[in-house]
């Protein structure tokens, strides 16, 4: 796959009518740019999960923030989004 966009978080927010502030998505649902307004979601191609806030995020044991103290810290979530148990399907896989 190129570096080439192929969604946005900011589209599917609106197109699935996900009642946050911000979407942040990831094809694999496994690497995110941090969530910084809440409430706020994570997307993948096939659906999102919902954290209401900065401390329900920090509570997952799923999700992790990696690089911490450096210009550009990420979200990770190793077996992906589509593994946590909010996560809302949209689309079958494929």
């Amino acid at each position: 796959m190129s570096g080439a966009r192929t969604d946005s978080g900011k589209r599917l927010q609106r197109e699935w009518r996900i009642p946050v502030k911000q979407t942040h998505y990831h094809y694999q649902g496994t690497f995110y740019m941090p969530l910084t307004e809440f409430p706020a979601a994570l997307a993948d191609r096939n659906g999102y999960v919902i954290f209401n806030t900065e401390q329900e995020l920090r509570k997952c044991p799923d999700a992790k923030l990696r690089s911490l103290g450096t210009p550009n810290p990420r979200l990770g979530v190793k077996d992906g989004i589509s593994t946590l148990s909010a996560y809302v399907r949209k689309r079958r896989p494929g």
